[in-house]
């Protein structure tokens, strides 16, 4: 989320400036990486970047391209093996498979479409077309909405036989809930699925000084923070670090929660009559998680004097994860771990203790032939991995 928000600055940025950008996209991993598919990277032809698709290496293999990687209109998979490039021993022991394309404002790519999603609050599937037999595709993109009715093409033209094919299958990408690649018998056509969700919103009712540590976490990871509290003096200390909301007689949650389905709620103003309104507002809307910070048996009370016990399922309380947090510091982690466990559809659980990938998204173990290798760059002495 962090990643995103900085490529979108830099890539308006750029684009205002008239600067030529080139957008790097993990499609495909074999084995273990640093990164997933889906990962994306950022170039500017004046030395800037945003994003990252490794921890350095790959990095820097598309940084030592130099001017090459702008002064081309054309796309470039690039497929990086094991231990091979740069002649180091990186330990991750995956194959991984970089497209790399040149972008602009006035193309559909995955900044401009990051930047409608956040407009509309509506899911989008993004389609690239990252490799071909005949090379007539690639690059070539389709864009979807995510619908209550299933999946709509918002391409104007998209009548081809490669278009039909994509869109067969786009809901099933939508379902799977995961990013993917797919091969199409159209000239062998390999094609890259990536969903785009609007950002994870983070309502916090209750303006207190514990509320500090966790504007930092979620700051610090990509998570966009409401506060709301009918308290202005503390309220409008946070101003300026979150978007404010006074909790009067015309408050309305839906104001800013127009993506329930990506947005947390935690109540935790420390005072229970404030908390019990705080918490019946948050029981009228259809937010996806909903946390109150404090005892069982306080929750329990809020509950029973607002007559819904029946919604107790719906609410995660204490909230946080067990971590065996003690300060305000530490319990900020513990919420932030959960909010963002409970979104990515993740256990929670040491990883040690997890069987299997670790990674939710599909990947794929296809090797594509006609990639080019690169183990080039090997006499690099300051390459960091």
């Amino acid at each position: 989320m962090r990643d995103s928000a900085e490529i979108l600055d830099l890539f308006e940025n750029a684009s205002a400036s008239g600067r030529k950008m080139v957008l790097a996209t993990v499609v495909a991993v074999s084995g273990s990486a640093y990164r997933r598919p889906g990962a994306h990277l950022l170039l500017v032809d004046d030395g800037r970047q945003a994003g990252s698709i490794s921890a350095g290496c790959l990095e820097n293999d598309l940084i030592a391209r130099g001017t090459q990687l702008f002064e081309s209109s054309e796309c470039l998979l690039l497929e990086y093996e094991n231990d091979e490039f740069f002649g180091l021993n990186y330990g991750c022991d995956g194959t991984i498979l970089v497209f790399v394309q040149p972008i602009s404002r006035s193309s559909c790519n995955y900044p401009t479409v990051v930047t409608r999603v956040q407009e509309t609050a509506k899911t989008s599937l993004l389609a690239t077309v990252f490799d071909s037999k005949d090379g007539s595709q690639i690059g070539k993109q389709f864009l979807f909405e995510v619908t209550n009715n299933g999946v709509s093409s918002i391409d104007a033209c998209s009548n081809d036989e490669l278009f039909g094919e994509i869109a067969a299958c786009a809901l099933n990408v939508v379902n799977s809930n995961s990013n993917q690649n797919i091969e199409f018998t159209t000239a062998s056509t390999k094609v890259f699925f990536e969903l785009i969700k609007p950002k994870i919103r983070l309502a916090i009712f209750g303006a207190g000084d514990d509320v500090i540590p966790l504007l930092n976490i979620a700051d610090s990871v990509g998570i966009e923070t409401h506060i709301v509290d009918s308290r202005r003096p503390y309220l409008d200390r946070f101003a300026t670090r979150a978007k404010i909301h006074n909790y009067d007689q015309t408050f309305r949650v839906e104001s800013f929660c127009n993506a329930p389905e990506r947005t947390a709620a935690i109540v935790m103003s420390h005072n229970f009559e404030l908390d019990k309104r705080f918490l019946s507002a948050v029981l009228d809307t259809n937010c996806a998680f909903i946390g109150v910070m404090g005892s069982r048996k306080r929750t329990q009370k809020l509950l029973m004097e607002l007559g819904a016990e029946k919604q107790r399922e719906r609410i995660k309380f204490p909230v946080g994860l067990d971590i065996g947090a003690e300060t305000p510091e530490e319990i900020a982690l513990s919420i932030c771990s959960e909010v963002l466990a409970f979104f990515r559809e993740a256990s929670g659980k040491p990883l040690n203790t997890v069987e299997g990938n670790i990674h939710h998204r599909i990947e794929t173990e296809t090797r594509y032939q006609n990639s080019e290798k690169r183990s080039a760059y090997c006499t690099m002495g300051d390459t960091n991995v």
